[in-house]
Formats: C-alpha cells, sequence, structure tokens
C-alpha cells in the first residue's frame, strides 16, 4: 500500500491508518495495560480500565476504517 505502484490515491494514508491498528492491536492482545499492573506501574482497576478502553478503541477504529481499506 506504500508502494509508488499502488492503485488508491489515499493508500500510503490507509497504510498508516493500518499500522495503528496493528500497534493498538498489539497492546491490547499481549495485555500490555495487564503487564504494567504486573510490573508494579499501574494499580489494578486502572489497568482494566485502560486494557477495555484499548479494546473498544481498536474495534471501533476497525469498524470504522475497514471498508475505506478494502475498497
Amino acid at each position: 500500500m506504500e508502494s509508488d505502484k499502488a492503485y488508491g490515491v489515499n493508500s500510503h494514508i490507509d497504510a498508516q491508518k493500518i499500522r495503528t491498528v496493528v500497534r493498538l492491536m498489539d497492546k491490547v492482545y499481549d495485555e500490555e495495560y495487564m503487564n504494567d499492573w504486573h510490573k508494579g506501574k499501574i494499580e489494578f482497576k486502572e489497568a482494566m480500565k485502560k486494557q477495555e478502553r484499548a479494546h473498544k478503541l481498536l474495534w471501533k477504529l476497525i469498524e470504522f476504517y475497514i471498508r475505506g481499506w478494502w475498497d
């Protein structure tokens, strides 16, 4: 998608959005915020709250962007 030969007009922007979603997906499914709690960096409630917010945001972004990514 970042190639000069990509067909989409905004393919480089779409590639950036996809990379952002993938990074967020890694944070959510690697349970980064819960790992911070295990390491004593944050409290349990805060970790759970951040984990849940990140999960909701991830799926909202996917829902919002996915149709445009595959046009």
